[in-house]
């Protein structure tokens, strides 16, 4: 059975956060996923953070959207604009597997993660949001 992100994107507008219509990453890749909170990260690209929980300031909504799903997280979009993703990584996935360490393919995690990634980053920067909350399915 396979892995999904459910996102949602927030605007912090006078003190108060405000849900952005707007859904990144939704679709299933485990690049992805490995990079944004070491979820199903067969490549053993660096994670740009362990999963750190749901926002103390979340709304109970969320709260309740993701009761039964696991590694709970949330990014600024600071820290995702601000990420070197120009640095090497030895990709260790082939065919859905982990292989072993030097026999995998250098890469930068721009190249792992492809252009989809960036047209939702670029997305997220143009509507000037402020975090993106995030947790997976099975």
């Amino acid at each position: 059975m396979g892995c999904d992100i459910h996102t949602v994107v927030e605007i912090k507008i006078n003190d108060e956060w405000e849900e952005i219509l707007f859904s990144p990453f939704y679709y299933r890749s485990y690049s992805i996923f490995g990079f944004l909170a070491n979820v199903r990260n067969y490549s053993m690209v660096p994670s740009i953070s362990e999963p750190r929980g749901l926002p103390d300031d979340c709304s109970e909504y969320i709260k309740e959207c993701s009761i039964y799903n696991h590694s709970h997280s949330w990014l600024s979009i600071d820290e995702l604009k601000n990420f070197n993703y120009d640095v090497t990584f030895e990709d260790r996935r082939t065919y859905g597997a982990t292989i072993e360490g030097g026999k995998g393919e250098m890469k930068t995690i721009r190249e792992f993660l492809g252009e989809c990634f960036f047209e939702d980053l670029n997305k997220l920067i143009e509507l000037n949001a402020d975090r993106i909350i995030f947790w997976f399915d099975n």
